[in-house]
């Protein structure tokens, strides 16, 4: 069993172009595999091409992403590129996210939303919180979608906790969340 583990790295224009990344860090888990106890302490991506955090799979709920750990992390001004809906946090884009948490992490300037997952994707046990998302979706205003510079678009199995939203299309989107600690300024 192997540990991931990546601290105090600084991505700046990572993916996208000839590097053929979708972010500054990626994690991509095949389908039918599980990655497990992957740890981002400190790391920054600024200014990529597309997303600045990207969790995916081949397909819809294939792969498994479990203990997960994101502190301290930032993704500032991430999506540059013609690639739409680039976000500071995709931590869910197809494959499945189990007892993980994302803290104290802060995320501004994105492509589309700041925190991002997909509804079609299982979560359970995903924590985020202690996170600031601020002035997303800013880079394309194009879009008709209300939804398009949320601060925070999550789902069930996800609970929010002392998170802010700062300046986005919209503060938060998303079932079954514990939105009662967070809070939007404006």
């Amino acid at each position: 069993r192997r540990v991931l583990f990546r601290s105090n790295i600084e991505m700046t224009h990572a993916g996208g172009g000839p590097a053929g990344t979708d972010a500054g860090f990626e994690v991509w888990t095949k389908d039918g595999f599980e990655t497990s106890d992957v740890k981002f302490i400190n790391c920054k991506a600024l200014g990529c091409y597309a997303h600045g955090f990207y969790f995916q799979s081949d397909n819809y709920n294939g792969g498994i992403n479990r203990n997960f750990l994101l502190d301290g992390c930032q993704a500032i001004h991430c999506g540059y590129g013609p690639k739409a809906w680039s976000t500071g946090i995709d931590y869910a884009e197809k494959t499945q996210l189990h007892d993980s948490i994302i803290t104290n992490y802060y995320v501004s300037g994105t492509w589309e939303s700041g925190f991002h997952t997909e509804y079609p994707t299982i979560k359970r046990n995903v924590i985020i919180s202690n996170c600031f998302s601020g002035w997303n979706g800013r880079a394309n205003q194009d879009s008709d979608d209300p939804y398009y510079g949320t601060g925070f678009w999550v789902g069930s199995g996800t609970t929010l906790t002392s998170c802010v939203s700062y300046g986005n299309g919209v503060a938060v989107n998303g079932a079954e969340i514990g939105r009662a600690s967070c809070r939007e300024r404006v």
